[in-house]
């Protein structure tokens, strides 16, 4: 009829070109991926400061390669719906396969939004670092700026301070300063600067 065969050929040109371009994005993101995860690493450690090392973030690193990949994987098993949808949609078969056609292209569109959108939905990425790892960095650079700072005596106060026992039990140990922020984990600020900080300032002031 008039309406109906400019439907189907409606239809079925659209379904090519959504082919065509699902077939394009498998082909060019096969291509890519395999020097996606140098550029993570490299877009990471732009991003990081220089005092945490990107060692922690190679979880994460290899969880996103890994991601690419399936992501590519449900792409090319929604191409073949598509596929099998656009080859029931051409005139030969439109009529007699028109219900088969409409499902297979359902099934190519939920295999291709369902799924991704479940992963970034559920899947905890946060939980791929190293986060203690990245504080005890952060507190250890933290650390030294500080005793290194021009014009300060906080390194000789520290250091008097550690050989003739004048720091408490939670204050000690900062010899090893990776093992003592390791310890403290979160609240190596408070304990570092409010406490041992302040203490020293104390000694230096009755001095």
């Amino acid at each position: 009829s008039e309406r109906v065969g400019p439907y189907f050929t409606w239809r079925f040109c659209y379904s090519l070109c959504a082919c065509f371009f699902l077939l394009a994005h498998v082909t060019v993101g096969a291509y890519l991926s395999g020097g996606k995860r140098a550029s993570y690493r490299r877009f990471l450690e732009e991003q990081l400061p220089p005092a945490v090392s990107i060692d922690h973030f190679e979880i994460l690193l290899r969880i996103f390669d890994a991601e690419d990949w399936i992501l590519l994987g449900i792409s090319a098993f929604s191409c073949l719906f598509l596929l099998a949808g656009t080859v029931t949609a051409s005139p030969s078969f439109a009529l007699s396969y028109r219900i088969f056609s409409r499902r297979c292209i359902w099934l190519s569109w939920l295999t291709t939004v369902l799924p991704p959108f479940l992963l970034f939905l559920i899947f905890p990425l946060r939980s791929c670092v190293d986060w203690n790892a990245v504080t005890a960095d952060v507190c250890k650079f933290g650390i030294e700026k500080s005793l290194s700072m021009p014009g300060s005596s906080l390194q000789f106060s520290l250091q008097a301070s550690l050989d003739y026992g004048l720091l408490d039990n939670s204050m000690r140990g900062l010899e090893d300063r990776a093992a003592w922020c390791q310890e403290k984990g979160e609240d190596w600020h408070s304990a570092f600067f409010d406490t041992t900080v302040a203490c020293l300032w104390q000694l230096e002031d009755a001095c």
